[in-house]
């Protein structure tokens, strides 16, 4: 799991142009460690690092969850299994 979150933090970092540092200081999180995640070398970061990341990142909620439950931490938004479908739906939390 720690692959996928590294990935999607190096993908989402790449896709707003934003240096290590740049995203350290809009999620108050040290530049130096956000390198880390990506590279792998640090792994399963505290939740709320994570969403300071997402929110440093301009990331919605769905894609700051993305990140969260890419790691060994429960989602932050609750979905409700539809009736007789295979599908789920969000709910408000």
């Amino acid at each position: 799991m720690a692959d996928m979150f590294s990935e999607l933090l190096k993908d989402h970092r790449s896709r707003s142009g934003l240096s290590y540092d740049e995203l350290g200081a809009r999620s108050c999180v040290d530049g130096a460690y956000i390198y880390c995640l990506e590279k792998g070398k640090k792994n399963n970061p505290d939740r709320d690092v994570i969403i300071r990341l997402g929110v440093g990142l301009g990331l919605d909620v769905l894609a700051i969850d993305e990140l969260v439950t890419s790691t060994s931490h429960p989602p932050l938004i609750r979905r409700k299994r539809q009736p007789n479908q295979n599908s789920f739906t969000t709910h408000d939390v």
